[in-house]
């Protein structure tokens, strides 16, 4: 048996649970002849669920905003069972106007399945979106504060025109509600922002090989690069979608942590233990690049 979707089965019940919640429903089809009365009034009391389920109910104009062409197929197959229902029922074939009104049942019942699944994918993709929006952002920071500390141009790592084009694209999707959409366009822009900013820090790590005559250089270089992740920080704060929320709070942990690491290591430099000083800020930068990670930023 095909396994069916939650939310599917959510969206079907949902709709069987009205329906067979009117006094009598569950006898209908087995109503006897001599109680055709009961079995009309019953009838009409489905109908009348059916026709403000179909034309008048919040679910029905989700589909029609949906643009989904399924669903609107089968809402359009909902509806004209109904119609045909009608006619039965008008004409006295109460047995007909059974069979066409479980059929308008069934199609609108899978129409809204659809949606639901639909709307709870758009809804997670909309979340996922504007939290990769702002990791762009940060990023993008990110890649500007090395290369202007590096004297590298950052037009030589990313082209920012293409990067800016993407992201039009993806709010332009974004403002249709098409978030899934959008969201995959992002993708393809954030992969182009963390590729740029990974290849300013190789740059950045070959010119540290290169660039110590002393080990104070070296300290120094750590330090400024601690100062760097710290301004990061800050920025991926300040900016922080509700989805990382819960997560704040041992972020601010991480950066406190790095702090006192750092003030540690600034007193064993002014001690002249420089030595001892960069395995100190080294470890500052650890912590404070775990904290940059648990805010989502590949670092």
């Amino acid at each position: 048996m095909k396994h069916m979707n939650p939310s599917r089965r959510c969206g079907m019940w949902l709709v069987l649970g009205l329906l067979l919640a009117i006094p009598g429903g569950q006898g209908v089809l087995a109503a006897p002849d001599e109680d055709v009365a009961r079995e009309r009034k019953v009838l009409t009391s489905k109908l009348r669920m059916l026709d403000n389920i179909l034309f008048r109910s919040q679910r029905a104009k989700r589909v029609e905003a949906s643009g989904d062409a399924r669903a609107l197929a089968l809402l359009e197959d909902a509806r004209s069972a109904y119609r045909q229902a009608r006619a039965d029922f008008d004409n006295g074939d109460l047995e007909a106007a059974r069979q066409a009104s479980r059929q308008s049942l069934e199609a609108v019942t899978r129409a809204f399945a659809l949606i639901v699944d639909s709307e709870g994918l758009n809804t997670r993709a909309r979340e996922q979106y504007r939290e990769l929006l702002e990791n762009i952002r940060v990023y993008e920071k990110a890649l500007m504060d090395t290369a202007r500390r590096k004297g590298i141009n950052p037009g030589e790592l990313l082209d920012q025109d293409a990067v800016e084009k993407g992201i039009r694209e993806a709010q332009a999707r974004a403002d249709t509600g098409d978030y899934a959409n959008a969201l995959t366009t992002l993708r393809k822009v954030s992969n182009r922002v963390e590729a740029a900013l990974s290849r300013a820090r190789a740059r950045e790590t070959v010119t540290y090989a290169l660039e110590f005559a002393t080990p104070l250089d070296e300290y120094r270089y750590e330090y400024e690069r601690n100062r760097s992740y710290v301004s990061l920080a800050q920025v991926l704060l300040s900016t922080a979608p509700p989805s990382m929320h819960r997560r704040i709070p041992l972020i601010k942990r991480l950066i406190e942590k790095s702090e006192r690491q750092v003030k540690e290591a600034e007193m064993l430099r002014e001690a002249g233990n420089v030595e001892q000083a960069i395995k100190t800020i080294e470890l500052a930068n650890k912590t404070i690049v775990q904290a940059l990670r648990m805010g989502g930023l590949a670092l």
